[in-house]
């Protein structure tokens, strides 16, 4: 849930319980410390989710359920918020592009960089750079890509990560630009 009055609200009630404890055990026991640019993202993407209708629009025409497709965008999305949510600007970039062989739906972001180390790992379950809990995201994307006939890529280096996923087209397929995609 990203919304930004919920979280305000469970931010004064951190804070009320702080002062609460603090009137117990005295003053500066506890310290609360909330980071609210996690939901500032929302407002930032909220204005490009065309992007993500025609996403939704590229992949009903390849016959992949809308459920999919949000299982799909939803991780890569959250995953990218989370990473650009601490860069100095927070930015997240998606895009969908259509040829007449495949549609491939990129999200970049100008979080961290991705351990070298975890990278082929990171598509498995379990494995995560967000602590216990975690790991199943990409996992399901990369399930989901690969039923269909596609895969997903990873590159991650000094000017952010982007995830690249592709779905193959049936034979004969073709771009439509009346969506808005680009063809190629």
């Amino acid at each position: 849930d990203h919304d930004s009055e919920k979280f305000e609200q469970k931010k004064d009630r951190f804070y009320q319980i702080a002062v609460y404890l603090d009137s117990i055990y005295g003053e500066g026991t506890v310290e609360v410390e909330m980071n609210d640019s996690y939901y500032n993202m929302r407002r930032q993407i909220e204005p490009v989710m065309y992007v993500v209708d025609r996403a939704r629009a590229a992949m009903e025409r390849l016959g992949i359920p809308p459920w999919e497709l949000c299982c799909v965008v939803g991780n890569l999305l959250d995953n990218a918020m989370d990473a650009a949510a601490f860069a100095a600007k927070p930015h997240i970039h998606l895009e969908v592009t259509e040829t007449l062989r495949q549609v491939t739906l990129t999200v970049r972001n100008n979080g961290a960089t991705i351990p070298a180390a975890i990278r082929d790992k990171l598509f498995e379950p379990g494995i995560t750079t967000k602590g216990e809990g975690h790991g199943m995201g990409l996992y399901i994307v990369r399930k989901t890509l690969n039923a269909r006939g596609g895969d997903i890529a990873l590159r991650s280096d000094g000017e952010g990560t982007a995830f690249s996923g592709f779905v193959p087209k049936a034979a004969g397929g073709g771009g439509n630009s009346e969506f808005g995609i680009r063809n190629a």
